[in-house]
């Protein structure tokens, strides 16, 4: 039942639907938006209670008006200065079915609207159906379409396997994003607080924050990527694989992304997005070393969305190629004569030293 969950609205208000849900032993909970395709109307955000798990859910819930950002309209005149003439209800009836991958979802609100929709489940855990560059076969065919691209343009990933691009907190068991960035970072602000000198309600802020966490290992919605495709290879090839598997390196046209789609600095209560962060690189010794860039996202599936923006604006945004991963001593070994080390993207840890001489004593390209 966990999981998120995206379609059309149809009913009273004309838009999309968004549905996530957290789920822990029998119980769940999770929260909805509601974004009009009316920008003379506020989206709508629904927080669930915490109730037991079933094939069928009813229950009433507080209902909120949201700012196109994302942000809660603070009170009433706030709200008719934004939305003259519109009104908006406090509380709401939901009854959500689920049926296979999907779910469906009604609504009526205490002022008398109503509606709802089938939302499709995220196709996050299925394979990756994305296409890979047919011409690059191995890590001398990589070097050479590497050149090809217009690198000022193209940002990279690299992954031990083939998966889907999936963000670290979307691959744990939580899927409501409000809930974790409402409750679990903002508490997390507040413990390391002292420890940095910014402040956490500036957005910027709060952003370089989230990367922070991201390089110590806790689970966020950002997306790690670089501006070099010899440190997206590290890290495909970083660790030693099976001769038979394939390891993967993304390439993404970062610049005609962020002209073509909308770009937002939060993930909750906003449309889906996958959209680029400029980020300080305070507290974070790494950024500079591996020339990481960063992307934001509320999507489980990034792929089905790129692929669904793809279409509906005629041009490709995303590649993918698969090198064997039995290349690993080779590439390793030309990375080094790049400076592309575990010394030089991880400085000050002894962790990058010992894996530097595991490299150097246990993965020799000559097999001695």
């Amino acid at each position: 039942m966990k999981g998120q969950y995206f379609g059309a609205a149809d009913g009273d208000v004309i838009g999309t639907i968004t549905v996530e849900f957290d789920e822990f032993e029998d119980m769940l909970t999770g929260s909805a938006t509601l974004m009009p395709n009316d920008p003379g109307l506020p989206a709508t955000w629904a927080k669930f209670p915490i109730m037991q798990k079933g094939d069928e859910l009813e229950f009433d819930c507080s209902i909120f008006a949201v700012r196109r950002d994302g942000n809660l309209v603070a009170n009433e005149d706030e709200f008719q200065r934004l939305y003259p003439g519109a009104t908006h209800g406090k509380r709401a009836s939901i009854k959500v079915r689920f049926q296979s991958d999907d779910i469906v979802c009604e609504y009526e609100t205490d002022i008398d609207t109503s509606g709802g929709g089938v939302l499709h489940g995220s196709k996050a855990d299925s394979a990756s159906e994305i296409s890979v560059v047919e011409s690059v076969t191995d890590w001398q065919s990589f070097k050479i379409y590497v050149d090809t691209l217009s690198v000022d343009n193209v940002v990279f990933r690299g992954q031990p396997k083939p998966y889907k691009l999936r963000t670290s907190f979307h691959r744990t068991n939580r899927k409501d994003l409000a809930r974790y960035i409402d409750q679990d970072l903002t508490s997390m602000s507040r413990y390391f607080e002292d420890q940095f000198e910014f402040s956490f309600r500036n957005s910027d802020d709060f952003g370089t924050f989230a990367n922070w966490l991201q390089h110590h290992g806790y689970p966020t919605p950002l997306l790690d990527w670089t501006t070099s495709p010899w440190v997206a290879a590290f890290f495909a090839f970083r660790s030693p694989a099976a001769d038979d598997t394939k390891v993967r390196i993304f390439a993404f046209d970062k610049q005609a992304w962020c002209r073509d789609l909308a770009q937002f600095a939060q993930v909750s209560r906003v449309p889906p997005h996958f959209s680029f962060l400029s980020l300080g690189t305070r507290k974070n010794s790494r950024v500079g070393p591996q020339k990481a860039v960063t992307f934001l996202t509320n999507i489980d599936d990034i792929e089905s969305y790129i692929a669904f923006c793809e279409q509906s604006k005629n041009r490709r945004y995303l590649y993918a190629v698969d090198l064997p991963a039995s290349e690993r001593p080779k590439v390793i070994y030309d990375l080094e004569r790049m400076n592309v080390s575990p010394e030089i993207l991880f400085p000050n840890t002894n962790e990058a030293v010992c894996e530097q001489f595991r490299n150097m004593h246990f993965h020799n390209r000559n097999g001695w």
